[in-house]
């Protein structure tokens, strides 16, 4: 193999360098057309995909109550919001609301004044 040197005569690696990440990312050809890639760290492409997707849905659906990391499934009347047991306006404390209670919230709610 031919010695590259830098511009003081120094020897480079850059090329060695190169060759390694082309290796490593499945670049070189051994058994096919980017066969190395797919089989390698493309694969991890679809892994990263659905890691993505995953935390978007979280995002997406957890409490809109700031630093709430519980999943949001009550809406708030009159608003977007979509809140936690812990932070909705008509359930207060910490424990769950029972039946008794559920149904005395919506027949307040439903009542024409």
């Amino acid at each position: 193999m031919a010695r590259l040197h830098g511009r003081r005569g120094e020897p480079t690696y850059a090329p060695l360098v190169l060759h390694g990440l082309a290796v490593f990312f499945g670049l070189t050809n051994p058994s096919g057309h980017a066969y190395s890639f797919w089989s390698g760290i493309g694969a991890d492409l679809g892994e990263a995909t659905i890691i993505t997707g995953m935390l978007a849905l979280y995002r997406k659906h957890n409490c809109h109550a700031r630093g709430c990391w519980r999943i949001g499934k009550l809406g708030v009347d009159g608003t977007p919001y979509v809140v936690c047991h812990r932070h909705h306006p008509a359930h207060h404390g910490t424990r769950k609301a029972t039946a008794e209670e559920i149904q005395r919230l919506h027949a307040a709610s439903t009542s024409t004044p």
